[in-house]
């Protein structure tokens, strides 16, 4: 009973470090696409483009950096499989960006 509250309190803090850097990373694209329709600057709509990849990557080295300490290794290859997922699309649209 005592390693289950262990665990629920562990992931319950995984869940504030992820909505955390979620939140941090909504400010930041909001900041940035609204600073670009004032100044009409492509740099920082290419900016807000680049924090929306980069908000769920972390998020998710976050996760995958606890379950390879909780050794699980379905979640390991589905959170690897959804990081290359993100950076083949990241790729795409940055070499697409015009």
């Amino acid at each position: 009973m005592e390693e289950k509250k262990k665990i629920e309190s562990k992931e319950k803090r995984l869940n504030s470090y992820l909505s955390f850097d979620y939140m941090i990373g909504l400010i930041i694209t909001t900041i940035a696409i609204i600073t670009g329709f004032i100044t009409r600057n492509n740099f920082f709509y290419k900016l807000s483009v680049i924090f929306l990849i980069i908000t769920p990557v972390v998020g998710l080295l976050i996760t995958l950096i606890y379950y390879i300490v909780k050794r699980q290794i379905k979640s390991i290859l589905i959170i690897i499989a959804v990081l290359l997922i993100l950076a083949a699309s990241a790729l795409i649209g940055l070499l697409n960006f015009n």
